[in-house]
């Protein structure tokens, strides 16, 4: 087909959709999804760049929620590509997320499904919020938020000697932190793990627990090793440092004292009071410094974890560790064997030779493949911390009549892959290369 520079990417996907194509098409241009108001001139593509064309399959179940999800992520998409209309599109994502997530959590629900006292019809809406969940990652709106709060101001940036100074400047950008901490709370409530893991700094914050220097060891090591060094020095030492309860900081271009404590800047650090400097340095670096930004997740967070008490039972039970493994899921090596006996099988037998062939062809995967693969099958990245047996089910691998010459499919919901017979060890191999790149196997078949 022939295209003009004034043509939008709607208006090429329309032209497509005519042409047999079918409907509810998208274009990506190295892994990013275009946005469909831009027109070609403006997204100034390299001369003979490769466009991919993906067709968005998705589940049949909860369509507005999916059609919620998709329009957060193209107009995140607009906001990015198109810096001029950030302030219209940020708004325009600011109600949208707020409709998907009283859609997926209503206001007035507080029981976990878990709750015995749970009418019926409030462990159904409990359900209906994990899958809620699972469309808003599927459909790929967290990682277009994530990447439109990375370009306008990290959500958690390291702050080192610098304040968090992006809330100051973007009025939406605490909204991030709130919406960031209900989508962890969604995460943890209906164990979804999402690949991300929090700061021990975050995370006793979360606890309701003070922070001291052993904990800051990982969030800023320049730091920590400098509050070592200044416990280590003998009384002469620290007196040619000429410290007082003061530290620098950088604010929207220029640099402020900020006391520790009132007057600070007067009362100098010696070897009797040194351990209180510390304790009081690490307390405004972590805390009182992103104070707004801490209080707004930890609201976010309470949105969805309603009860306090359960709250705090939750954290009095669990170290970090256990809250990653619960959130993050598991990052080691998927367990092929495991994998194997956790598939069921439809239209092909155990030992058919095409099903011989495709567990090969996985074995000789990078486990980076091996984890686009299983994304590209069920949605899920990254396994439970008990591997496949944390999930909700079975996997399963269909035959399918279609030609060799075909890709697999999957049914995301169902946890489904549609194999086609193929009839070698290299066709195989190649089919599946072609649907575990990063850009395919996070979008195609999960929509």
């Amino acid at each position: 087909m022939h295209a003009g520079w004034d043509d939008t990417i709607g208006a090429v996907l329309d032209h497509l959709g005519a042409c047999g194509y079918g409907r509810d098409l998208r274009l990506l241009y190295a892994g990013r999804q275009l946005a469909l108001d831009s027109t070609l001139a403006e997204l100034r593509l390299p001369p003979d760049s490769t466009l991919h064309l993906l067709a968005r399959l998705r589940s049949t179940q909860h369509p507005h929620a999916w059609q919620l999800a998709s329009h957060i992520a193209s107009t995140a998409a607009i906001a990015e590509s198109e810096p001029s209309r950030m302030p219209s599109a940020a708004f325009s994502l600011d109600e949208l997320v707020k409709e998907f997530i009283l859609r997926a959590h209503r206001a007035n629900l507080r029981l976990s499904r878990y709750d015995r006292a749970a009418t019926v019809e409030d462990r159904a809406t409990a359900d209906h919020t994990a899958e809620y969940l699972e469309i808003f990652l599927q459909a790929g709106a967290a990682l277009a938020l994530a990447e439109q709060a990375e370009l306008h101001g990290a959500l958690f940036m390291e702050f080192k000697n610098e304040e968090a100074t992006a809330s100051a400047v973007d009025p939406l950008h605490l909204k991030y932190f709130t919406f960031a901490g209900r989508i962890i709370g969604l995460a943890l409530m209906h164990k979804v793990q999402v690949g991300v893991v929090l700061d021990r700094t975050l995370f006793l914050h979360l606890a309701g627990r003070s922070i001291t220097l052993e904990d800051i060891s990982v969030a800023d090591p320049v730091k920590y090793a400098s509050c070592k060094k200044i416990l280590e020095m003998d009384a002469a030492e620290i007196d040619n440092l000429y410290l007082t309860f003061s530290r620098g900081a950088h604010e929207l271009g220029t640099e402020k004292i900020i006391d520790l404590c009132p007057g600070g800047e007067d009362v100098s650090v010696n070897i009797g009071n040194r351990k209180h400097y510390i304790d009081l340095l690490i307390k405004n670096i972590f805390v009182d410094s992103i104070s707004s930004q801490l209080t707004h997740f930890a609201e976010g967070f309470a949105d969805i974890l309603v009860n306090p008490k359960r709250r705090e039972e939750l954290f009095e039970c669990l170290d970090l560790e256990d809250f990653d493994r619960l959130l993050g899921g598991s990052n080691n090596a998927i367990n092929l064997q495991d994998w194997k006996s956790h598939t069921q099988y439809n239209g092909y037998k155990e030992k058919d030779r095409q099903i011989t062939l495709f567990w090969k062809a996985v074995e000789r995967m990078s486990i980076e493949r091996q984890r686009q693969l299983l994304f590209f099958w069920t949605s899920v990245k990254y396994l439970p911390s008990d591997g496949f047996c944390g999930l909700s089910s079975k996997l399963y691998i269909y035959k399918t009549s279609d030609s060799p010459d075909r890709l697999p499919s999957s049914q995301t919901c169902f946890y489904r892959l549609c194999l086609p017979p193929y009839t070698s060890m290299k066709m195989m191999e190649n089919q599946l290369q072609k649907i575990t790149q990063e850009h395919v196997s996070c979008s195609f078949g999960a929509w």
